[in-house]
């Protein structure tokens, strides 16, 4: 769980893998993805309540597992909530009348949790029925992810550009502080072989194109303005 670079890739990959194992069988071409029925393949049930702590929790029972999900999440969110607790199942033993825990919960696994949910919501089967490995327009690759597998846009810049690397580029989430547009923290995914000066230079095209500076035609940039007009999501794709 504490592993980093592409021995962490492989390990959320594995993970993901082994959870789907089941549902792959024979929901395969559902898109987006059943949460429902892979809560089923994992002996686990979803049920939407009015308070959760964080959004969702998942509560052992006999037989299998309860997730519980706030009825105010909006539906994206809703989508990653539920695969991160579902991966949660993987530190449980279920030999016995009631999932037991294998190992004590800790912070490496709640972030190990993100990694295998984003692959849980968009497994690599599933791109590539999709046709995702071979798209050529991030325009279309981003609004399969944001709209057709129904991820959040945020959730859908890091599958693209850290977790699949499907694009050459970079994306981050800005905010307006009243000032400047400012990077919000843990919230700049760029392709993991990136040099870090490559990185910085996609962050300063990133606040030139906030600021209305076009960049060269080296690269394409898209902002993506979000619900607030203090917010704002911009890709950047290296031609």
């Amino acid at each position: 769980m504490n592993t980093k670079g592409p021995a962490r890739k492989q390990a959320a990959e594995e993970a993901s893998s082994e959870l789907l194992k089941n549902y792959k069988q024979k929901w395969n071409k559902a898109v987006p993805v059943n949460l429902s029925a892979l809560a089923f393949t994992l002996n686990a049930r979803i049920e939407r309540i009015k308070e959760v702590n964080g959004g969702a929790r998942l509560v052992p029972i006999p037989k299998g597992f309860l997730v519980l999900v706030s009825d105010k999440l909006e539906p994206a969110r809703h989508r990653t909530s539920v695969a991160h607790e579902l991966a949660h199942t993987l530190f449980y033993s279920q030999s016995a009348e009631s999932p037991t825990r294998l190992i004590p919960h800790s912070a490496d696994e709640e972030y190990f949790c993100f990694d295998v949910a984003r692959r849980l919501l968009a497994p690599s089967w599933l791109l590539e029925y999709l046709g995702l490995h071979r798209e050529s327009d991030l325009v279309v690759t981003f609004e399969t992810f944001a709209g057709k597998l129904q991820l959040s846009k945020s959730i859908s810049a890091q599958l693209i550009f850290n977790d699949y690397e499907l694009v050459r580029g970079a994306a981050g989430r800005w905010t307006w502080n009243g000032h400047g547009w400012a990077l919000k923290k843990a919230s700049f995914w760029a392709n993991p072989a990136m040099r870090q000066t490559e990185r910085k230079f996609l962050r300063i095209i990133m606040q030139e194109a906030l600021a209305g500076t076009r960049p060269s035609s080296t690269y394409r940039v898209i902002t993506i303005k979000e619900n607030r007009s203090d917010t704002a999501l911009v890709l950047v794709e290296k031609r």
